[in-house]
């Protein structure tokens, strides 16, 4: 017989358990909510989470003025952040704090005239594409 052990580190990563965290408490303080795109890349996690209430837009426009908005685990692009909120959208960052230094170092390669590429999210590519255009 064939057993299987599951291990100990088994589970989500903490920037996820980070990212459903935030949402879970957003939703039971606000109701209402709206995530920018899946706020993890788990359907059946995901579905559970919008049985709660939380809207997913694939596109910022969607999320109406003053709505509150989730950035999930992935984050998004500074020029995306900076558009909700002034349309008066309360923006609720659950990056993931390592995605969040991978940003920062791109922005700072960005004001060295470095580039940094990773392509692990579209935040950083897109911050990264977005020198690239300056340039």
């Amino acid at each position: 017989m064939k057993t299987l052990k599951v291990a100990q580190s088994a589970g989500f990563c903490g920037g996820v358990a980070r990212a459903l965290k935030l949402a879970e408490e957003a939703l039971a303080q606000r109701g209402e909510c709206w995530s920018l795109g899946q706020i993890i890349h788990n359907d059946d996690v995901v579905l559970r989470l919008e049985s709660k209430g939380p809207h997913t837009a694939k596109h910022p426009e969607v999320i109406p003025d003053g709505a509150v908005a989730i950035i999930r685990s992935h984050g998004e692009a500074r020029e995306v952040t900076e558009s909700l909120a002034l349309r008066g959208v309360k923006v609720l960052d659950a990056t993931c704090p390592n995605v969040r230094h991978i940003q920062n170092l791109v922005s700072d390669a960005e004001k060295k005239a470095d580039i940094t590429m990773h392509t692990k999210t579209m935040a950083i590519y897109t911050t990264v594409i977005s020198f690239i255009l300056k340039v």
